[in-house]
């Protein structure tokens, strides 16, 4: 019975960990390609050693999450199986992705850059007259941006 409980374990937690190395891994592809959008808007020179760096990123975020299956296993010890470690080591990853996401964004001068805190505005909206405010400041970053619509 417990060898039954250890494969479970292994094969629950290796199903985990592709699945945050595939998110994360993701997300280091999208932080390449909007560095490398904003390269080319500032038309600065494209050279291989940002995916060198990319690649650098992926391993040292894996190693991280070898930490986060310690804590999986350690956590199944005392407790049922809950795979907190990677899903918070996944969490972190991704969020130091989407920050340097937004701060490409910001230096190619997108509109995109400004979403993360046109959200906290449409969040914040307690009226009728907020919301009309949300609507025009995303309707003139529409306009700025070349969208005719």
């Amino acid at each position: 019975m417990e060898e039954l409980q250890l494969v479970q374990f292994v094969i629950k937690e290796a199903f985990w960990f592709l699945l945050c190395g595939g998110l994360t891994f993701g997300a280091i592809l999208v932080d390449l390609s909007t560095g490398v959008s904003r390269a080319r808007a500032l038309k600065e020179k494209i050279y291989s050693g940002g995916l060198r760096k990319s690649f650098i990123k992926l391993r040292d975020y894996l190693s991280i999450f070898y930490f986060g299956v310690i804590v999986d296993i350690a956590l199944n010890l005392v407790w049922k199986y809950m795979p907190i470690g990677l899903i918070a080591t996944c969490i972190s990853a991704s969020a130091i992705e989407l920050i340097s996401v937004v701060e490409n964004l910001k230096l190619k001068k997108s509109a995109a850059a400004k979403m993360p805190e046109m959200i906290s505005k449409i969040v914040e909206v307690k009226d009728a007259e907020g919301a009309a405010k949300v609507i025009r400041e995303l309707q003139n970053m529409s306009k700025k941006s070349g969208n005719k619509k």
